[in-house]
């Protein structure tokens, strides 16, 4: 139940960053609520080689997973914020060219 509140924070937040920033808003918020299982799945695989003992423990993936995933949604957020604003060509600028 909880994750289903995360993933919808994590989309609307991604989603309202993209409209100020005149991107796509479905786009943008499905890279924000992949970004969060990509990263679980890539600390799952780090944990299988590292130490295979921790994959039988339920606390140990809870707190690696919600870890690795909010790190994903981190890095995810902070190339959506710090994107450049799309070029605007005015019609003088295309008559020039």
């Amino acid at each position: 139940m909880l994750s289903i509140f995360i993933l919808a924070g994590i989309a609307t937040t991604f989603a309202r960053t993209a409209f100020g920033k005149d991107r796509s808003r479905f786009v943008w918020g499905f890279i924000g609520v992949a970004s969060y299982f990509l990263m679980q799945v890539v600390a799952g695989i780090v944990i299988r080689f590292i130490n295979p003992d921790w994959l039988t423990n339920q606390g140990i993936l809870i707190g690696v997973s919600l870890l690795s995933g909010f790190i994903g949604v981190g890095i995810a957020y902070y190339i959506l914020y710090n994107l450049s604003d799309p070029i605007e060509e005015t019609d003088a600028d295309l008559l020039d060219s």
